[in-house]
């Protein structure tokens, strides 16, 4: 059956070209035939007719048919007719193929049908739109042909509107048939189009509609396309009869129809190609009369094609590259309709599609014909991969392609780049490999041969080692071994001499074999392949236009053991001899029977062929892969670096390398790398630390040790420290100084832990295993001393002070002192009263910079931490500020200053701030931010710089004293632009300023005791409260030795803390029998009070809290007991008894008389005491009036304080208002008294 052109079309578009087949078949001509027939039967009536004009038609059409079939088959042309026919492209954009309007309409509700033109194919896709005025209750507009699939459609309301599709199948429709309603008043109208090149899918968005609407020109709705080439289609129909309803602006393809009837229909279509996908708005149509519209836009997805993928390389030829390469993927990539990419993976075979994605520019590789994308093989494990693309547009199934041949990834070959020989070592070094494991090397005396040459003569023969005028050929040589140049290793080709010949000439089927013997000669007779090693079959290259070395690389290379002779059997295999242009190649005659040989054309080689002798034998080069031969070790390393041992002085080596991987894979063996061992000699050493020059250092530091050493081995040193430079005696030093390696100015960390305190010698020794050991003696001492102990902290109390201190390498005792003096020794320099602006600070000027030397002679022994500085100021206001002031101070060996620049390198930095200026004239002092530690053996050198203060004309002058004609002890400089260090010209001066050193942390004498301890700490017992003292303690060992001093350490003790209450006089002497005396009054019948107030300016109550109560405190007052009395030689009343007001005698216990006494305290005045500063009466409250009410009030409380009040403070309180109640008719008299206690109590 014959493929219908449609479904030939769709079997191709993958490859985007399809065939125009032309169905020819019986049953086509039948179907034309039938046509033709019908035809003739509508316009002729008669039989007679009807057959005479049939005949001559099909006549016709057969001709025609046959002309038609010639054109468009693969059957001969003649001449140039008829003219070859084109492949048609695979269209991807729709086209119309309906050849026109496709519309119609009828009347009185009837159905319309819409006939189809020729040429309708499977697969197009046809929309049917249209329908009637819309009625209840009758038909829907719709298809009664089967098939149809509706798009939308209106049935509510007028009008009766829809659109379907249907796709053509293998015999497609023609024709189609749209519903009316059968309303005897009613239009139907219809039309379609017919599109070819539609996806399958079909739309390329969801249809949308507008309307019911009564208005003229229906407006389509918009609509948002996702393709790019979508075809738009703007359908509308109205309850109008309108033949003219205008266009769509931009819009082709109008095609429409009315129906005319009572209650009319009128439907059109326009279309357009949407370009570039995105939003679409239709225009309304441009002259539609009024009418109730709907309208319905729908937007088609032209047909997609696959990708298509091709990969060309690699291809198995010369696809090889080292992991870390990069190499370049080669493939086709096309599709028409979209813009797609590939991505590509490496697979171990060639299917299954089961690879690993390579990442980067071929993850996402770009369309083209024989583009590329480059893989970066960094991370590859080594071995064999084929390459897969892989491309999908999100439409078709997902095209892949492999490639036809693999790519070989390697291991790189290492390549040895340096070596360190000595006399018994070489390490060499080379580079490493990625994705290399680890390396194996070898090491070898024998230096590798990679080619040798046999014979020199240019005379020339055909018939050794091939003959081509032959069609069978076979010969055998043999090289001795004393004629190959000491060749060793893997023979990998070899190559005979071409003198002469055409390249056209080809020598196929050859076979090549490889012995060793130890036979000289090589009689007439038969060969066997005993002993032989195929190393070749294929062609032997006759490439050289000319002459030249005809070379083979053999398939298994040759391991040649270089000391046996070397055989050779070449065999061509059957091959049409050549008559002429076959090649000559050179040979050289040997004098002996060293080759053979046999021709035929008609025999082919094989062991029992005679082969016949000859001097002649061919020239030949072989060449070997340039391995190691004789390898006498072999190792294995991670490292890219290998040191091999115990090798014979002043011997030539040879290395090579090669990279293996985790999997077993092996790189080529690298280039042989040669060198040699030099002549063994001692180990040279020598030391130049300790040289005695400040080499001290405390037990427990680490000291550098500083030395030289070298050898042509490799060696290492140890050290010793002895009590002399002789006899190498002493004591091994342990850890990095026992093993210390080769360097020039090399050094080796000596922990000094454990030592005891002294000064030694260190040495080395060195031995290199053959010759005698190497020794060398330090120049100087090194001194060890104990380290100075250093008190870290202290708890005082008032009258104990407890010191703590580090505890010190080496120490076996501490001796510490406490002295009640501060050990701070005043040094004076410079006595005169002249004085001058200009050192040390010149004020006068924006900025000021001077150095000043003072020499330890002139300091009196003067040791410690210089903790200030003085200097005398003559005149000047004071108050002008001077700030900006840095101070740095040094030792120095120098004695005189030079006018010129200065650096600060080597000083410390001791102070930064302000400087002082507070008196008009007399000393002013530095207190300085870091005390300078004075070793007490240089002179010290001072440097001072002012940073910018605009210039006062009043400013300070400083006395200074002349250090004599011609000697310069400082510089200095002051100007309006700034100082700057190794920069600023300075000059030199005799004017050196007076100067006071206050130091502090040289041992003192005054101490008023000492002591001995083994602790890390002593509480010093028996001390005054309130009382600076200071300690000073040193480091004794066993032997005797004493560390230095450590710094002085001071604190103080506590203040006696109290808290007492007292009643004093205004002197604030304690009153020894202070009294109240209350107000008289007479005798009475009725119950009566007194008054009086307690506190006067002689009898003051007073309070004292000297850090006793840091929480505050509370004043009361109270009776001596709660069942006191005023007592006289008469009758007793009482004090707290609250029965009638105090009138009358209540339940109270232990007495039957009445009484109350009320306190005040709220009355009184409440001031500070002798505090001079500082102390308030702040967070100090008195207390509230109160009576005395026995066993519930039995104290009043007169003064209350927070913790927010003075912890140190007295306070005055007088004035409290007391009042009594006296029972009616009490007895007078006059010794009425009662004991009151004031209590004070913390918080």
């Amino acid at each position: 059956m014959p493929v219908p052109l449609e479904k030939k079309l769709k079997s191709h578009q993958k490859h985007n070209i399809s065939e125009i087949v032309v169905p020819f078949s019986k049953k086509w001509l039948l179907r034309i035939a039938n046509n033709i027939r019908q035809f003739a039967r509508n316009i002729f009536p008669t039989v007679k007719k009807r057959k005479r004009i049939f005949f001559r038609f099909l006549r016709v059409s057969f001709v025609t048919t046959l002309l038609f079939a010639w054109i468009f088959s693969g059957w001969p042309h003649i001449g140039k007719f008829p003219p070859k026919t084109q492949n048609a492209q695979a269209a991807s954009a729709i086209t119309l193929i309906s050849g026109g309007a496709i519309s119609g309409n009828r009347q009185n509700g009837a159905d319309v049908t819409l006939p189809f033109p020729v040429g309708v194919m499977e697969g197009d896709v046809v929309i049917v739109y249209g329908g009637h005025p819309w009625r209840s209750g009758y038909p829907d507009a719709g298809v009664s042909t089967s098939g149809y699939t509706q798009i939308a459609l209106n049935n509510t309301a007028a009008p009766g509107f829809g659109a379907w599709y249907k796709v053509m199948g293998a015999t497609p429709d023609t024709s189609v048939i749209g519903v009316g309603t059968g309303h005897g008043a009613d239009g139907t109208a219809y039309a379609a189009y017919i599109l070819r090149g539609v996806d399958p899918s079909i739309f390329d968005q969801t249809t949308v509609t507008a309307g019911p609407i009564t208005s003229t020109n229906p407006n389509p709705p918009s609509i948002v396309t996702q393709t790019d080439g979508a075809w738009v289609l703007a359908l509308a129909g109205s309850r109008i009869y309108d033949t003219s309803p205008g266009t769509i602006s931009g819009y082709s393809n109008v095609n429409g129809n009315s129906g005319n009837d009572n209650v009319d229909i009128s439907v059109h279509g326009a279309t357009l190609e949407k370009t570039t996908h995105g939003t679409e708005d239709p225009a309304a149509w441009s002259t539609w009369s009024s009418g109730n519209w709907f309208t319905i836009t729908i937007a088609l997805k032209p047909y997609s094609t696959a990708p298509s993928l091709s990969i060309s390389q690699p291809d198995g030829v010369s696809s090889t590259v080292n992991i870390g390469d990069s190499y370049d993927i080669t493939y086709s990539l096309s599709d028409n309709d979209d813009v797609v990419t590939a991505a590509f993976y490496y697979d171990t075979n060639n299917s299954g599609l089961d690879g690993t994605a390579i990442t980067g520019a071929c993850a996402t590789a770009a369309e083209g014909n024989n583009a590329t994308c480059s893989w970066n093989t960094t991370g590859m494990t080594a071995g064999t991969y084929y390459i897969y693309g892989v491309s999908d547009d999100g439409i078709n199934p997902t095209t892949t392609a492999y490639s036809s041949g693999p790519i070989t990834i390697t291991l790189a070959t290492p390549s040895i780049t340096t070596s360190t020989p000595s006399g018994s070592h070489i390490s060499i070094d080379w580079d490493a490999v990625l994705g290399a494991s680890y390396y194996s090397v070898v090491i070898s005396t024998t230096t590798p041969v990679t080619e040798a040459i046999v014979g020199t003569n240019t005379t020339n023969s055909s018939a050794l080692p091939i003959s081509r005028f032959y069609n069978y050929s076979s010969s055998e040589m043999l090289y001795l071994n004393s004629e190959l140049n000491g060749l060793n290793g893997d023979i990998n080709s070899l190559a005979f001499y071409k003198s002469s010949g055409l390249t056209s000439v080809t020598i196929d089927s050859v076979d090549i074999y490889l012995k060793t013997t130890t036979d000289t000669t090589l009689p007439t007779g038969t060969t066997s392949l005993t002993g032989y090693t195929q190393v070749y079959s294929g062609s032997f290259p006759n490439t050289s236009s000319t002459v030249g070395w005809m070379s083979v690389n053999l398939d298994t290379p040759f391991t040649y053991n270089s000391t046996d002779n070397l055989q050779i059997l070449v065999v061509k295999n059957f091959q049409d001899y050549a008559i002429s242009g076959y090649p000559y190649y050179r040979y050289t005659s040997t004098g002996s029977f060293v080759a053979r040989s046999h021709f035929s054309d008609t025999v082919a080689w094989s062991s029992s062929v005679n082969m016949t002798q000859t001097y002649s034998r061919p020239n030949i080069t072989f060449s070997t892969d340039g391995n190691l031969s004789n390898i006498f070790f072999s190792a294995t390393t991670t490292a890219s670096n290998y040191d091999f041992t115990g090798l014979t002085t002043s011997t030539l080596y040879n290395f090579q390398v090669a990279a293996r991987d985790g999997s077993g894979n092996f790189s080529a063996s690298s280039t042989a790398y040669s060198t040699s061992t030099i002549a063994n000699d001692s180990p040279t050493l020598s030391l130049s630390q300790p040289d005695g020059t400040a080499d001290t250092i405390n037990i427990g530091d680490s000291y550098n040790i500083t030395y030289s050493l070298s050898d042509d081995d490799v060696v290492t040193a140890s050290f010793y420290y002895d009590t002399d430079a002789s006899g190498l005696d002493g004591t091994a030093i342990s850890g990095a100084c026992a093993t210390a390696v080769e360097g020039t100015d090399a050094t080796c960390s000596w922990d000094t832990t454990g030592m005891t305190a002294g000064t030694y010698y260190v040495y080395g020794l060195s031995n290199d295993g053959v010759n005698a050991t190497t020794s060398a003696y330090s120049s100087g001492q090194i001194t060890i001393n104990i380290p100075t102990p250093s008190i870290t902290s202290s708890t005082p109390d008032t009258t104990n002070i407890t010191v703590n201190w580090d505890t010190v390498l080496g120490a076996s005792i501490y001796t510490i002192a406490i002295a009640t003096s501060t050990p701070v020794v005043q040094t004076s320099v410079g006595t005169a009263t002249t004085n001058n602006n200009q050192l040390p600070v010149n004020r006068c000027f924006d900025y000021s910079a001077s150095e000043i030397i003072y020499l330890q002679s002139e300091l009196g022994g003067m040791t410690g931490n210089v903790t200030s500085l003085d200097f005398y100021k003559a005149s000047g206001e004071a108050g002008v500020t001077i700030s900006g002031v840095t101070i740095y101070m040094k030792h120095t060996s120098a004695t005189t200053l030079s006018t010129g620049t200065t650096t600060l390198t080597g000083y410390t930095q001791v102070y930064s701030g302000s400087f002082p200026n507070t008196v008009a004239n007399g000393w002013v002092s530095v207190d300085l931010d870091t005390p300078f530690v004075y070793n007490g053996t240089d002179n010290i050198e001072l440097f001072f710089v002012k940073d910018y203060e605009f210039g006062y004309s009043l400013c300070p002058y400083y006395r200074y004293t002349t250090t004599g004609a011609g000697v310069y002890r400082a510089t200095y400089y002051g100007a309006t632009e700034v100082w700057t260090d190794g920069v600023t010209n300075m000059s030199q001066t005799m004017y050196r300023p007076n100067i006071r050193f206050n130091t502090m942390g040289a041992s003192f004498t005054d101490f008023f005791f000492s002591t001995t301890t083994t602790n890390a700490y002593y509480n010093f017992t028996g001390l005054t409260p309130s009382t600076m003292y200071y300690f000073q303690m040193a480091a004794l060992d066993g032997l005797g030795h004493t560390s230095a001093s450590s710094s002085v350490y001071s604190t103080s003790t506590t203040f006696a803390t109290s808290l007492t209450v007292d009643i004093v006089d205004g002197s604030y002497a304690s009153v020894s029998s202070p009294t109240m005396a209350m107000n008289a009054t007479s005798f009475s019948l009725s119950c009566q009070t007194v008054t009086s107030t307690f506190g006067n300016a002689s009898e003051q109550i007073y309070i004292n809290n000297n850090n006793g109560a840091n929480n505050g405190w509370t004043l009361t007052m109270a009776a001596v007991a709660s069942s006191s009395l005023w007592t006289s030689a008469g009758t007793p009343y009482d004090f707290n008894d609250s029965n009638g007001s105090g009138c009358t005698d209540g339940a109270d216990a232990n007495d039957a008389v009445g009484g109350q006494m009320s306190v005040d305290p709220s009355l009184a005045t409440l001031t500070v005491g002798q505090c001079s500063t500082g102390c308030t009466t702040t967070n100090v409250s008195k207390g509230s009036s109160a009576s005395f009410v026995e066993g519930v009030t039995d104290s009043i409380t007169l003064l209350t304080a927070t913790g927010a009040s003075d912890d140190v403070g007295d306070w005055l309180l007088k004035g409290i208002g007391i009042s009594q109640t006296i029972p009616a008719e009490q007895t007078a008299a006059s010794d009425y008294n009662i004991n009151f206690v004031l209590t004070l109590t913390a918080s």
